[in-house]
């Protein structure tokens, strides 16, 4: 046994015996500790390197989120390369924004295909950070970064978010999306939600929102502890 972890004030005499970098963190989460948020806290004791998944629909907010932590809370994001047009206002600070044909030269992992000619990947030079954000509309897509991420030795806490769609119809109207991207993000939704799309692929996120209730300052404190 390699580290001894106390968790105080969950049961009286309980104590955590940890084999570092030897139990998942969902193992940690499901077998061994009844409270999810405190359960997070002590897996960023036991991993130096920790990542923030934000899965959902497009237009609930996630991108949000991603800015925050790294404006305020040193969290570096994973840029990913895409083929799609930027929007209004977008810089390469987001993506690496590129044509098919170099897309489809690189050594990328983890490809997301919306169409024929707009795709998603990622290239393990970017991830370089303790602290990593990424933000995702595709749940096998988060799955895969979680897997990549944790076989790095990264903690990763997934944040699933959903909102309804005629809200984030309106959402992605205000940001001026063109009408024909917008409907191909909406034609690939499945009917489940993203939490649930999650639980048939038997992983619990550690956090899951549902609606706008709070601000960003509010749900990240929330992830952060």
């Amino acid at each position: 046994i390699k580290k001894r972890i106390e968790v105080d004030n969950i049961s009286s005499n309980m104590n955590y015996l940890i084999n570092s970098g030897e139990i998942v963190p969902d193992l940690i989460i499901k077998d061994f500790l009844p409270i999810k948020e405190l359960a997070d806290k002590v897996n960023r004791i036991v991993f130096n390197k920790q990542a923030i998944i934000f899965t959902g629909p497009s237009g609930t907010g996630k991108s949000t989120l991603e800015e925050d932590l790294v404006e305020n809370y040193d969290f570096k994001t994973i840029k990913s390369y895409t083929t799609r047009s930027k929007r209004d206002g977008e810089n390469d600070e987001v993506y690496h924004f590129t044509d098919i044909d170099t897309f489809n030269s690189l050594d990328l992992f983890n490809i997301i295909h919306i169409s024929d000619t707009w795709k998603y990947g990622t290239s393990i030079n970017d991830i370089y950070s303790d602290k990593h954000v990424f933000s995702v509309i595709d749940v096998e897509f988060a799955i895969g970064m979680k897997n990549k991420l944790e076989s790095l030795g990264y903690y990763v806490c997934i944040v699933s978010i959903d909102l309804d769609q005629e809200t984030r119809k309106q959402l992605i109207a205000d940001r001026k999306e063109d009408s024909h991207s917008a409907k191909l993000r909406f034609e690939r939704e499945k009917e489940l939600t993203i939490l649930e799309q999650f639980q048939e692929q038997n992983i619990e996120p550690q956090y899951s929102f549902v609606g706008l209730g709070k601000t960003k300052t509010e749900y990240n404190s929330i992830i952060l502890g």
